[in-house]
């Protein structure tokens, strides 16, 4: 208990410290120097002007259509080699929309199938039951359905 009330009275005398310490800084910043913390007035147009500052250039937006379209950045998969096969399907995403895909293919398991799009230039993943139709194998010309090309190629 002694411990405890040593260490209040220690945590007080502290306090009361750091109090003073702030409270006599605080007036030797204004007799040293008053003007120091006051805002500064902002100058007049005619006092701007004397200065003779160069004016910033207008900004320019450039049109978005004008602009040259960046590179698609290739990824991990396609720079080293990666690829089961490609194919081409048509695909319904979740919103419903119909596309024809062409993929290459990197990793398939028996729910997606995951791959460069060369539609979006992205790596993208397509759920099996999602492709309408039956796929076709790029290489070998061959029609099958999606989940027999699947369950060929797992690896």
């Amino acid at each position: 208990m002694d411990v405890f009330i040593a260490l209040l009275v220690f945590s007080a005398v502290v306090g009361i410290f750091v109090v003073l310490v702030r409270r006599s800084n605080a007036q030797a910043r204004t007799l040293d120097n008053p003007q120091a913390y006051q805002k500064p007035e902002l100058l007049t147009r005619a006092q701007r002007k004397e200065l003779n500052l160069p004016r910033p250039p207008a900004a320019t937006v450039p049109i978005a259509d004008s602009l040259p379209k960046p590179k698609p950045a290739v990824t991990r998969a396609i720079r080293t080699g990666w690829s089961i096969g490609v194919v081409a399907f048509t695909y319904e995403d979740s919103v419903g929309n119909i596309t024809d895909r062409i993929v290459t293919v990197h990793s398939v398991s028996s729910m997606y199938i995951k791959g460069e799009c060369h539609d979006q230039h992205e790596e993208r993943t397509f759920r099996i039951d999602r492709i309408l139709g039956e796929l076709t194998d790029c290489e070998t010309g061959e029609i099958l359905l999606p989940k027999f090309w699947v369950t060929s190629r797992k690896r």
